[in-house]
């Protein structure tokens, strides 16, 4: 089983209407998670559920379907910040943490009522007049009354388990965070799938890093063109590779894979694809693993093993 991979697949399903779930809950997994995306990258969180969030890598992507997706646990990321590793994040208690949700979701139902040219009065709040469409009828509901009793009533521990993200702050990693990453991968074995070894474990074991990145990413584009019998390259046949998925496979998958595909061809394929560089082993290994798994998850959609 490759590092980065879930049993043969790159996804782990948590909520089917996300565009990528994590493949881990521990520090190790944010921190590669994260490291996949060129270094001063930022995040910000578009969803969080059931004790993991959603992040779209800023500044990437100009149309929603194109913006890159990284999920995270939230306990992942917590000890991270505790130890100085990423930016952005701080520790809340369960009411801080549903206060902050409710005032983001008042926020939401107000700009929705102003761009209708139906703005609540002040003195109105916008989460008394909540509802959903059930069989073509709005159903008002209201949203359960926060628990009176405080965080801090001087009698017991406050537990802050909950994740927030700073006022103005953007998730990243931090200068340690990229250390961590290189004593992490010092000495950790470079993934490679056993249909790669030939063409590529002798140039990884010579640090050639920017050129097994190159092979990897042609073993990938040809194994889609095959499969395909397209002429295409690049995004546009890693794109194409995904749409032949539609309807044959879950739309969780799919959709999870079109992010996958999207990153590996903009943050390695086409880096590595037209420069020389002179890679770390830390970031290659986390690279490295990234196509590895994706040649995978190719290779068994081709051969007819992925179910």
């Amino acid at each position: 089983m490759l590092p980065f991979a879930q049993g043969n697949s790159i996804m782990t399903i948590l909520n089917a209407d996300w565009p990528a779930y994590p493949t881990g809950v521990g520090v190790r997994d944010a921190l590669v998670g994260l490291a996949r995306f060129p270094e001063g990258t930022t995040f910000s969180v578009t969803s969080d559920i059931g004790g993991y969030v959603l992040l779209v890598a800023d500044g990437f992507g100009r149309r929603p379907e194109d913006r890159l997706h990284l999920a995270i646990a939230h306990e992942a990321l917590l000890d991270a910040a505790d130890d100085g590793l990423v930016t952005g994040v701080e520790r809340l208690t369960e009411r801080e943490h549903e206060e902050r949700r409710r005032d983001q979701l008042r926020a939401a139902v107000s700009a929705s009522a102003r761009a209708a040219g139906r703005p609540f009065p002040d003195d109105v709040d916008p989460l008394d007049h909540l509802g959903a469409v059930l069989e073509g009828a709005v159903v008002p509901f209201r949203l359960p009354p926060l628990d009176d009793e405080e965080d801090d009533d001087g009698f017991g521990p406050v537990f802050r388990t909950w994740l927030g993200v700073r006022d103005g702050e953007r998730i990243g990693l931090t200068g340690r965070g990229w250390a961590r990453l290189a004593e992490l991968f010092e000495d950790e074995p470079v993934p490679l799938p056993d249909s790669a070894r030939p063409r590529v474990e002798h140039i990884v074991a010579g640090g050639l890093y920017d050129t097994a990145l190159r092979e990897l990413g042609a073993m990938v584009e040809t194994r889609m063109r095959q499969h395909l019998g397209s002429a295409k390259y690049g995004r546009q046949l890693g794109l194409e590779f995904v749409r032949s998925l539609e309807g044959e496979y879950l739309e969780a998958f799919v959709r999870s894979l079109r992010n996958a595909v999207l990153a590996a061809f903009a943050f390695i394929r086409n880096e590595y694809a037209h420069n020389l560089v002179d890679l770390p082993r830390p970031r290659a290994v986390v690279l490295l693993g990234l196509m590895s798994s994706l040649l995978v998850e190719v290779e068994a959609i081709s051969s007819g093993a992925r179910e």
